[in-house]
């Protein structure tokens, strides 16, 4: 289950979440080592958007490191605290049904939602300066974390945008997404499970905007 998880989360979070919440419905005796799985999932994500924009943008991901790197630690932590002892027999009865956690398809073409999120990016920092942007971002968040880092990326290259603006954007994006997947959570219908997920996502998000206030972007490593 843990390497199911990575995969997921290296893949797609969003549809790793929502197999996960799919499967709980249906097996709700595994609803807490499950939790603990989508929560590990969704820590590979920042450090997988990390990698991403170190491809595009060096200096933005040396911005970005310490926020992303501690809500991957919180994600961490906060998985590890939800897989007690005695967890691990509900997951291995659980496990024979699960083969393939990806089974939420995208909504939109990916060069369809980014062509539309950078779209909206821009439009609101033009029309309404950062704080229309920082609402776009959190809206676009809700669609796909992706587009919105590579359209923050875009726009920190050509210096529209400051490395701070850019680094609140992608974490107001990472807790817009984790809304979404809260809600995906709660369809299971299963409190042990969407409660535990939505305090780890919160834990998550709280960690990355204390260490994003507390230490800014200022650069740890050069890529």
């Amino acid at each position: 289950m843990t390497v199911t998880a990575i995969v997921g989360g290296l893949a797609s979070t969003t549809a790793y979440t929502g197999g996960v919440s799919k499967l709980v419905a249906e097996s709700p005796q595994a609803a807490l080592p499950l939790a603990g799985a989508a929560l590990l999932a969704n820590s590979i994500q920042y450090p997988r958007l990390l990698l991403i924009v170190a491809f595009i943008s060096p200096a933005l991901a040396q911005a970005a490191l310490l926020p992303l790197w501690a809500m991957m630690l919180a994600g961490l932590v906060s998985s590890a605290i939800l897989v007690r002892p005695g967890a691990g027999a509900a997951a291995r009865d659980t496990s024979a049904g699960f083969k393939n956690p990806l089974t939420l398809g995208p909504a939109l073409k990916f060069g369809v939602v980014f062509t539309g999120i950078l779209f909206l990016t821009r439009a609101g920092s033009y029309f309404f300066g950062q704080i229309g942007q920082l609402i776009t971002s959190a809206l676009g968040g809700l669609i796909d974390t992706d587009a919105v880092l590579l359209s923050l990326a875009a726009s920190f290259g050509e210096n529209k945008t400051a490395a701070h603006d850019a680094v609140l954007c992608i974490i107001l994006a990472a807790a817009a997404n984790a809304v979404l997947k809260s809600g995906l959570a709660y369809l299971s219908r299963q409190p042990a499970f969407y409660l535990r997920l939505m305090a780890g996502f919160a834990v998550i998000v709280a960690t990355g905007l204390v260490v994003f206030f507390v230490f800014g972007t200022r650069p740890i490593l050069a890529f």
